[in-house]
């Protein structure tokens, strides 16, 4: 099995050596950095027939917006003035009018399962006729509740949530009424091709990875971590959890399920600050739970100051086990800021106290993900780093 792989954004042959990797486990798809300096305006674009995301990881600049670019943002905090919400159409007013009278009726009686995401999706509700952010995410939450989707909720309420969850790339867009520049930053997500370039300007560093054969998927050019709901949950003393998703797994229009291929997921992206209490040991196998390809997987660490996080004086690693089973055999490596780790589809790994794009080529899998906590504790009788907590839940102690 291929060993993870580190490079650095400010070390050319590390660097080099995480881009021939990356190439190499991902055809049709290449890596790469840039940027746009302090007395220039660039146009961000991509290979002809190919998109292009890039992750900003150092800096400050702007994006030219123009009248009438539409966005799923505005979940997290709200979006200028100059955006307005895309009005519901009737059906999606009924659909979401039920399913806030299901959450009222409930009374105790709706698993937590079901409870927690449609609270989240109804939040993102401003009655009657403005819905703002992608639930996607919600969705995602309610396949991995191990509650059968036809169990979701019961008569009108059912239908309803089965509506909207198979209509998610519909919902949730607002259209900026005129164009201006708009500031972008560390954390935040652009998506470019040769045919709809952005206008960039400022002082930026990004780094990218290209798409060569892309699944077209409705998703807005510019994904700023500010915008975005924090789904983050939990605490850990002192350290400042935060989960934000620039570009998450989509069940695409009609499907409310999980698929048996990748559909649209060819790259998906979380921002995730996770402390060491709450992050769990995983896998995910070569071969892929629900099918499609096998999920390979980076983190790129960000800085936690660039967003005033706390982090209780921790330093951010990442633990790896390349062979599952073996768990005396691991390793250990330091996420400072700039630095890249690669992490191939069958490897145990757990990122600690780390604020990280983690990306998923082809994207994240729902029910693809097997933890390991227990069995690396029972394995070592608790010598190799795991998390003590999520082992002792998995063995419900």
């Amino acid at each position: 099995m291929p060993e993870v792989v580190v490079g650095r954004v400010d070390d050319p042959p590390s660097w080099a050596a995480a881009v021939q990797a990356f190439g190499e486990w991902n055809p049709g798809y290449t890596l790469g950095q840039g940027g746009v300096g302090s007395a220039d305006e660039i146009q961000a674009a991509a290979t002809p027939g190919a998109v292009r995301y890039c992750w900003l990881f150092d800096g400050r600049g702007e994006v030219w917006l123009p009248a009438g670019y539409r966005t799923q943002e505005g979940d997290g905090a709200r979006l200028p003035a100059a955006y307005h919400p895309d009005p519901l159409e009737p059906e999606a007013r009924d659909a979401l009018a039920t399913l806030r009278a299901a959450l009222v009726t409930a009374d105790g009686a709706m698993p937590e399962g079901v409870r927690v995401p449609l609270t989240a999706i109804m939040e993102r509700w401003r009655p009657p006729a403005a819905f703002v952010g992608n639930v996607d995410g919600e969705v995602w939450r309610l396949l991995e509740s191990g509650i059968a989707p036809e169990r979701w909720l019961d008569g009108a309420a059912g239908a309803a949530l089965h509506w909207l969850a198979a209509r998610t790339e519909t919902l949730g867009w607002s259209t900026k009424q005129e164009g201006c520049w708009e500031p972008v930053g560390v954390g935040d997500q652009l998506v470019v091709s040769a045919e709809v370039p952005l206008r960039l300007r400022g002082s930026l560093r990004y780094w990218w990875i290209e798409d060569l054969a892309p699944v077209v998927r409705p998703a807005a050019a510019v994904r700023r971590l500010r915008y975005l709901k924090d789904t983050a949950g939990g605490c850990a003393p002192g350290f400042d959890s935060f989960r934000r998703l620039p570009l998450t797994w989509s069940a695409g229009i009609g499907t409310a399920g999980p698929a048996s291929t990748d559909g649209p997921n060819r790259v998906n992206c979380h921002a995730l600050h996770i402390g060491a209490e709450l992050s769990r040991t995983h896998y995910h196998p070569q071969a892929p739970i629900g099918g499609g390809q096998p999920q390979f997987e980076l983190y790129f660490a960000l800085d936690p100051a660039q967003w005033r996080l706390g982090t209780a004086g921790r330093a951010a690693r990442l633990y790896t086990f390349p062979t599952i089973g073996d768990w005396s055999d691991y390793e250990v490596t330091d996420l400072t800021p700039g630095t890249i780790a690669l992490i191939p589809a069958g490897t145990g790994h757990r990122g600690c106290d780390v604020f990280a794009h983690i990306v998923t080529v082809p994207g994240f899998k729902p029910g693809n993900e097997l933890y390991l906590d227990r069995a690396i504790r029972d394995g070592t009788a608790g010598a190799a780093p795991h998390n003590p907590a999520l082992a002792a839940a998995e063995a419900g102690e």
